[in-house]
Parts: C-alpha cells; sequence; structure tokens
C-alpha cells in the first residue's frame, strides 16, 4: 500500500466517521425532541388527573381517576427516561463526529512522519530531520 492509498484511506475514514456520527447524532437528537413531546403531553395529563382527582367525590377518587393518575405517572417517567438517553447518545454521537476525523487524519500523519520523515499532507512537505 503507497502512500496515496493511505491518504485516501485516512480521508475516507474521516469523511465516513464524521458522516455516520453525525447522522446518528442528529437522529438521536429528533428521538429526544419527540420523546419531550411525550413528557410534556403527561405532564399535562397529570396535572388534569391531579386536579379532577381532588374535584371528585371521595369514594369514585380511587376507581376512576385517580387510579388512572398513577398509569400516567408511569408513562411519564418512561418518557423522562427515553427523553435523557436520546440526549446522551446524541452528545456520545456528536464528539464521535468530532474525534474520528481528527484521530484519522492525525494517525495518518503521524505514521507519514514515522515512515518517510515528512510532516505535511502533501507530497511536496519538508523533510524533518
Amino acid at each position: 500500500m503507497n502512500e496515496n492509498q493511505l491518504r485516501r484511506l485516512a480521508l475516507l475514514v474521516a469523511l465516513g466517521g464524521f458522516f455516520a456520527s453525525a447522522a446518528f447524532s442528529a437522529y438521536s437528537y429528533y428521538a429526544a425532541r419527540k420523546a419531550q413531546q411525550n413528557v410534556s403531553f403527561f405532564y399535562d395529563a397529570i396535572r388534569e388527573s391531579e386536579i379532577a382527582c381532588q374535584e371528585q367525590d371521595p369514594l369514585l377518587r380511587r376507581e376512576l381517576t385517580c387510579g388512572a393518575l398513577a398509569d400516567t405517572r408511569e408513562s411519564f417517567n418512561l418518557s423522562v427516561n427515553a427523553r435523557d438517553a436520546h440526549s446522551r447518545t446524541s452528545v456520545i454521537f456528536l464528539l464521535i463526529a468530532i474525534v474520528v476525523p481528527i484521530a484519522s487524519l492525525g494517525l495518518f500523519l503521524s505514521l507519514k512522519w514515522v515512515f518517510t520523515g515528512k510532516l505535511s499532507w502533501n507530497d511536496r512537505g519538508q523533510s524533518e530531520t
């Protein structure tokens, strides 16, 4: 494998890593926003159910509205956990999208310097001795 092939491979890894990680990050961001909409919906539903539960006759509280309140809180907690997981995933893939290109190009330049003594991207670099 010659230097030009290694250069193309480094570019392929850098660009492929960037675009793949950026796409996963964008999808996770989108999923986090959708989960936030669910969180808002369930929060409003909890508030409405609590008000309805307090206004009801004490004998009906347990069976109708107040019973559904526990299910709504469970759905709210699941939505919050999903939102937080997608947000964390988005940040991780965003960091990967930044690190992979820098690391692959840095690895190429360092290997080029080790084998040829030149520290430049193209063939016309200055010799380091």
